[in-house]
């Protein structure tokens, strides 16, 4: 890659584990921040180099919900609007078991199709 050239991404979103990561982590103010409002993370996450983000999922449960400070359930189909004017697809995974929806092998297959596609990601 020459100096002047930008960086070819993909961006792939598991979106109930971060929630629920940052939900766990931080607060679940910070989760509903990141899921109502994800514009902010995104550009600090492609703020340090010139970049062009060619392909971007969001994989998400649209039954799943995060619960506000009283308690609260704010299911995730209601955050899908925010990644979609982000230029994300949002793929539904809904559940497969009562603890696990279909998230991580629905990525890894996307993931593979995108390394093996006429297209060139750099990362």
């Amino acid at each position: 890659m020459q100096k002047h050239d930008s960086i070819r991404s993909a961006v792939f979103i598991d979106f109930d584990n971060v929630v629920s990561g940052l939900a766990t982590g931080a607060g679940p103010g910070v989760a509903h921040r990141f899921a109502t409002d994800p514009e902010p993370w995104f550009d600090w996450l492609t703020q340090d180099q010139p970049r062009r983000v060619l392909l971007r999922r969001c994989y998400m449960n649209p039954a799943g919900y995060l619960l506000d400070e009283n308690g609260n359930r704010a299911y995730f189909s209601a955050f899908r609007r925010a990644f979609q004017a982000l230029g994300f697809e949002v793929v539904d995974c809904p559940p497969l078991t009562r603890m696990k929806n279909g998230a991580d092998l629905r990525m890894a297959l996307d993931v593979m199709d995108a390394l093996a596609a006429a297209t060139r990601f750099d990362e």
